[in-house]
C-alpha cells in the first residue's frame, strides 16, 4: 500500500503517548479525546485539531437492545441522561459533541467549553440538523461493507 511508509502504526489510546514522546507527529482520533490530550499535554507541545470538510459527525448514542431484560429502566436512565443537568455534565466530562439542543444552546456550557471547543465540537452549529443529515453515517449496503472490510484487511496485512 502506498501509505505504508508514512504510517507509524494503527493504534487507539496509544496515540496519546506516541504523540507526547515525539514518536508520532499526527494522529487520527476523536474530537473529544483531542481536548483530553490538550488538558494533559506538556507545556511545550502545540497540539491542534483538524477535520476534513464534509467529514462525518462524531456523536455517540444510547441504545436499548430489543432483547433487553430491563427495557423500562434503561429508558428511564436515557431520559435522565437527556435532562439538562446530567446532559451538560456528561458533555463537559467527555468533551464529546452532544446532539441534545439543551446542551449546545446552554450559555453556561458554551462559556465553560470556550470558543475553540465549540468550533471543533459543533462546526456547523447554525444548521446542526441539516449538516448532521448530510454527513452522518448510514447503514452500509452489503457490497460497500464488504469492500470496506477488504480494504481494511489489506491495510492490516501490509
Amino acid at each position: 500500500m502506498v501509505q505504508r511508509p508514512l504510517i507509524k502504526s494503527y493504534v487507539m489510546d496509544e496515540i496519546y503517548n506516541m504523540m507526547e514522546s515525539g514518536e508520532a507527529a499526527i494522529g487520527s482520533y476523536y474530537a473529544g479525546d483531542y481536548f483530553t490530550m490538550v488538558d494533559a499535554q506538556a507545556e511545550n507541545v502545540d497540539l491542534r485539531f483538524y477535520y476534513p470538510e464534509n467529514t462525518n459527525f462524531y456523536i455517540d448514542a444510547m441504545c436499548v437492545p430489543t432483547c433487553a431484560q430491563n427495557k423500562e429502566l434503561a429508558e428511564i436512565f436515557i431520559n435522565y441522561m437527556l435532562s439538562e443537568e446530567p446532559a451538560i455534565a456528561n458533555a463537559e466530562y467527555t468533551y464529546y459533541a452532544s446532539p441534545n439542543s439543551i446542551v449546545y444552546t446552554n450559555q453556561g456550557y458554551i462559556e465553560d467549553m470556550g470558543e475553540e471547543a465549540m468550533s471543533v465540537l459543533y462546526p456547523e452549529l447554525g444548521n446542526f440538523a441539516e449538516e448532521y443529515n448530510k454527513f452522518a453515517y448510514r447503514n452500509l449496503d452489503a457490497d460497500l461493507l464488504s469492500n470496506l472490510n477488504t480494504l481494511w484487511e489489506n491495510i492490516k496485512i501490509n
